[in-house]
């Protein structure tokens, strides 16, 4: 990396739909491959986990995280709620994550849902409950259903998690800690003790920290873990275990954060993958992003009729730590920029509110700042995109 560097530009808008000049809606066009469906369901505001339906088409299950009754959401990947599932004999502690795998049926899909979250770090231990994926009627609205009950504790003390994995392979699980300087990977191996609490055992460190969610293929051939900024993954070798997979250093993949992005997922077919927010900016659209995982071009912009909707950070040529954040305003707005950290909390409100329209540029002074990585959030009325700043002052 340079000194000072530029990771990412403005991969794509999260959800960019917008009035024309005359009135009408103008139709958008995701450049590079992305799709995007909004996210309108009601009371998905804290949305934690997602995973794709094996069985019923173009449908995500996801779920709310600490606050929500026990409900898993089937969510069409359009975002229109589909059905809501109440799990009667559980709790929603800390749900953070959902996963898709094996079960005692073969050849029948289950969904895991991992109350495996622990802010205070303070559980002696974790649940993580399982229920057959339901085949949706069309005219289905909520449904009421069991769940077998895995108990477990880690080896060494609570600790904060947010990541699931089922492995479809092995038919283990993998939980991936959150909160430590690099990212710890725990694993249970199957079959699972459904009557009594099972140990994880630990496995290895990941070469970053926050993991906020992770996936694996139905295919069992590759793997996502992502934080607030980046989605890294792994392609599994032959015969490979997660476990091992897990000690190699992984490839950074295609991703605009979001202003919380805690959901990952692979599509039913394994081709790319979706990510999904929380809402902790009411002011701003939120939707369902998708990434093709085989582009290995990162998008740069987005088409809005005539026009592009993009953004960049640089290096300033004169001044260490001074970076030009340049950007197109298509439509006139009402701009705001800021920086966020690595937990994507506000550092600086580099333009707090302005009406623009056109090509513009501000300046971003980072001098003052820690050395990490930052994001650049760019926020044209209710839409925003956003640019990665890793800061080196070295």
């Amino acid at each position: 990396m340079n000194l000072f560097v530029n990771v990412l530009t403005l991969l794509i808008l999260v959800s960019y739909t917008a009035t024309s000049q005359n009135g009408s809606v103008a139709e958008m066009k995701i450049v590079n491959k992305v799709k995007v469906g909004n996210l309108d369901a009601p009371g998905l505001d804290e949305v934690s986990g997602c995973v794709a339906s094996s069985i019923n088409k173009d449908l995500l299950w996801v779920h709310n995280d600490s606050g929500d009754d026990a409900v898993v959401y089937a969510l069409s990947t359009k975002g229109e709620l589909r059905c809501a599932v109440s799990i009667e004999n559980a709790t929603n502690r800390d749900w953070e994550d959902i996963s898709m795998g094996p079960g005692p049926e073969k050849g029948k899909s289950y969904l895991y849902v991992g109350d495996i979250g622990d802010n205070n770090g303070s559980a002696s231990t974790i649940t993580v409950y399982r229920i057959a994926e339901p085949t949706l009627d069309p005219l289905c609205k909520a449904m009421t259903l069991s769940a077998d009950r895995i108990e477990m504790k880690y080896p060494d003390g609570p600790r904060d998690a947010e990541a699931l994995i089922i492995d479809p392979v092995s038919n283990d699980m993998y939980i991936i800690t959150k909160r430590e300087r690099k990212s710890r990977v725990y694993k249970l191996s199957a079959p699972f003790n459904f009557k009594k609490i099972n140990t994880l055992s630990f496995v290895t460190e990941l070469p970053f920290s926050l993991a906020t969610a992770a996936d694996i293929s139905h295919s069992g051939k590759s793997v996502i873990v992502k934080n607030y900024v980046y989605v890294y993954g792994w392609e599994r070798s032959t015969n490979e275990s997660l476990a091992s997979l897990f000690k190699r250093k992984p490839s950074v993949l295609p991703y605009m954060p979001e202003l919380q992005g805690e959901a990952v997922c692979f599509s039913a077919t394994d081709d790319g993958y979706f990510t999904l927010s929380e809402r902790p900016d009411t002011t701003v659209d939120y939707a369902i992003n998708y990434y093709f995982k085989n582009n290995t071009n990162n998008p740069t912009y987005v088409e809005m009729g005539e026009d592009k909707f993009y953004m960049s950070v640089i290096p300033s040529a004169d001044t260490k730590g001074i970076y030009n954040a340049r950007y197109n305003i298509p439509i006139p707005a009402t701009v705001r920029i800021s920086v966020r950290n690595e937990i994507m909390m506000e550092v600086e409100n580099v333009e707090p509110s302005t009406f623009e329209q056109g090509l513009l540029e501000r300046e971003i002074d980072m001098i003052d700042k820690p050395e990490g990585t930052y994001v650049v959030v760019l926020c044209a009325d209710r839409q925003y995109s956003t640019s990665v700043l890793e800061v080196k002052h070295r």
